[in-house]
């Protein structure tokens, strides 16, 4: 039996990804037959992402082959979504509420479509999200992480054992928003010379989650890695044990898995 599994790419906007690295990386999707999910960031750096014509146009066409974007915060600063001690004001409901509307809008305005799935900028999120998320209509949540990021080297992340989808109960109610946490993150802050490695923790990763007859979710950074994603991707592509479906797949089938 295959093990389920969801691609997942973070950081997306032309200034934070170059249209050609973009371009590469919908290449290899194709040519490996990968599904995946791509998280964009509606408006980083002052700038709208609508603006860059041939980055729509390519995330349209990446669309049309059956892929999913979903939403990675507004402008992708610290303070939107998760609260860190030295960053002022708390990110209350009203205020994630209103960034969560600005950046739907551009996004369903850009590319004529629905947005299903948010995922915090740097894992960072709270109640007040899920509150939003839900009131918004959205139908996941991928924000947590079964693993210590390595941009959070002292900071183990919540839910930790959690490895499938699960509905959110906040205050005794049942949110309407499903939780899909991402498994690993594999390639983050590795070099060439780092790729056996990547491959052995992605390893460790799928026996776990076998294990647990969960979901594998492998997202990856590609600003912050130097891993070669042809070998990467195609090493994805011959696992025979994996059976990859975009998040809001994920989604809808969960209770089925």
């Amino acid at each position: 039996m295959k093990l389920n599994a969801s691609l997942t790419f973070d950081d997306f906007h032309p200034l934070a990804i170059k249209t050609e690295r973009l371009r590469e990386l919908l290449y290899l999707l194709n040519k490996y037959r990968l599904k995946s999910t791509i998280f964009l960031i509606p408006f980083y750096k002052e700038k709208n992402i609508g603006d860059n014509k041939e980055y729509v146009n390519l995330i349209k066409n990446y669309l049309d082959e059956g892929n999913e974007i979903g939403l990675h915060g507004y402008q992708h600063s610290e303070n939107e979504f998760g609260w860190h001690l030295f960053n002022i004001p708390f990110p209350d409901f009203r205020t994630q509420l209103n960034k969560l509307n600005k950046s739907v809008k551009i996004l369903e305005d850009t590319f004529h479509i629905k947005i299903h799935g948010f995922r915090s900028p740097e894992y960072k999120c709270n109640n007040y999200t899920i509150k939003a998320l839900n009131k918004l209509k959205f139908e996941y949540d991928s924000s947590k992480t079964v693993f210590r990021p390595a941009h959070f080297p002292s900071y183990y992340m919540r839910f930790k054992t959690f490895i499938q989808p699960y509905p959110y109960i906040i205050g005794g109610n049942i949110e309407n928003i499903v939780e899909i946490p991402v498994t690993g993150d594999y390639t983050y802050d590795l070099g060439p010379e780092d790729f056996n490695f990547c491959l052995k923790n992605l390893n460790n990763g799928i026996e776990f989650v076998t294990k647990k007859k969960g979901i594998l979710v492998i997202n990856n950074h590609m600003q912050r890695t130097q891993i070669d994603y042809d070998e990467y991707l195609k090493s994805l592509s011959n696992d025979k044990q994996l059976k990859f479906h975009t998040l809001n797949e994920i989604c809808q089938r969960y209770q089925y898995f």
